[in-house]
């Protein structure tokens, strides 16, 4: 496995580690867009109520879209 273009590091010897691979399945963007949508809920974003692929995250004066 190659790290990806762009990726620059001073340090030498840096493994990537995989977790889990979805290349190739069918279902692999359903897996991840799941995977995505329970990270951004635990860190406190909303589903807009217009299009559900589009959260939102709001304190106080500042409102975050993803």
């Amino acid at each position: 496995m190659e790290p990806p273009h762009g990726f620059v590091t001073k340090e030498s010897g840096l493994l990537c580690k995989l977790n889990k691979s979805f290349h190739g399945l069918k279902q692999a963007s359903r897996q991840w867009n799941e995977i995505l949508t329970i990270a951004l809920i635990d860190q406190g974003f909303k589903h807009t109520s217009s299009d559900n692929s589009l959260f939102f995250l709001q304190e106080n004066e500042i409102i975050l879209f993803t």
